[in-house]
């Protein structure tokens, strides 16, 4: 086993993959050797984590992005085992390492999607998933008492914050800067401290789970209303063949349910979301115009979606808005904005 160490340490100053294969097929070898205890979870933990740091140097070194993806699945592959393994054995600092570099290496992945992209809506959905997977990551790092990744972290959203600004201020012209490297996602947990708690490993199914649907957002959504203060529907539109409901009755029945919430719980919050067993629906709050979006899935891209609408409908029916006295068709070009946003 401290053979194992010494060619995981000597990989790491060497950047070398097959040192770190070496690692693995030493720490599988300990495993064989100690019988069924911690240190044997702890042995085959190890190894796969040299796995997967052997596949991040791979990775690097891959100009192709197939290359990239097959490297990509083999390294949350090994990381998730590693993880499991570290948790059965009762190291959880290193179970949780492994599931916050998990989760930020998912959003150095991203990155790399976004600079592969040439469509820039789906550009900017890119980087807003690898914004959610880092501040994911942050907060797992925090909480297992890494300290030292905050500020690694805290560099690359403030890069993909500078970026989602470059991207609404000058599409046409600002090529992205290579930002990505999957190399800082992915390191070697330091000697483990033994400790008896336990960490959620549902969280790693989850995350995937979440980015298979937040690239498939338009398969999610159905049916989306704009509306007035006083339950007048002003836009409306069917992403699918769905029997439709009269929009002035379900104008005013959102605008009635709100006014009783806000009425039983003598508050003027808005209502963000009401969920039901297979269907959500969203709101968006502005200061003249409320959305709602039925939707299968409660989704950060098409919250952001939904916001943009809103506030690109204010902006550009401002005077209409403010001087409003009934007349609807007033507001014709909703659904070309609507429609550019969700662009479907």
């Amino acid at each position: 086993m401290c053979k194992a160490w010494e060619n995981m340490e000597r990989a790491e100053v060497e950047g070398s993959p097959n040192l770190f294969k070496m690692a693995s097929d030493l720490f599988e070898k300990a495993a064989e050797n100690f019988p069924e205890s911690r240190m044997k979870k702890l042995s085959i933990a190890n190894s796969n984590f040299c796995l997967a740091l052997e596949n991040r140097d791979l990775f690097d070194k891959s100009t192709e992005i197939d290359e990239k993806i097959k490297f990509y699945k083999r390294i949350k592959m090994f990381l998730r085992e590693s993880s499991k393994n570290y948790q059965f054995g009762g190291f959880v600092q290193d179970a949780q390492w492994s599931l916050a570099t998990s989760t930020f290496f998912d959003g150095i992945w991203h990155l790399i999607l976004s600079d592969n992209e040439i469509d820039f809506t789906k550009k900017k959905q890119y980087l807003n998933i690898a914004t959610q997977y880092l501040k994911n990551a942050l907060q797992i790092f925090i909480d297992a008492g890494y300290q030292q990744k905050k500020e690694d972290i805290l560099s690359y959203l403030e890069m993909i914050n500078n970026e989602k600004a470059i991207l609404t201020s000058a599409l046409d012209i600002i090529e992205k800067p290579e930002i990505s490297a999957s190399s800082v996602g992915i390191s070697a947990p330091s000697c483990p401290t033994e400790v008896s708690s336990s960490i959620n490993f549902e969280e790693m199914v989850q995350t995937d789970l979440t980015t298979e649907s937040e690239l498939n957002w338009f398969k999610r959504v159905h049916h989306i209303y704009f509306y007035l203060r006083d339950g007048a529907c002003i836009y409306n539109h069917s992403f699918k063949l769905d029997k439709e409901v009269s929009p002035a009755l379900v104008a005013g029945g959102l605008t009635g349910v709100e006014s009783l919430i806000q009425h039983v719980t003598r508050t003027d919050t808005n209502i963000k979301v009401i969920e039901q067993e297979d269907m959500d629906i969203l709101f968006e709050h502005g200061k003249y115009v409320s959305a709602a979006l039925i939707t299968e899935e409660n989704l950060m891209t098409l919250r952001n979606k939904l916001r943009q609408s809103v506030d690109k409908i204010e902006e550009f029916y401002h005077k209409e808005l403010a001087r409003y006295r009934g007349k609807i068709s007033e507001f014709s070009k909703i659904g070309e904005i609507t429609l550019e946003i969700f662009n479907i």
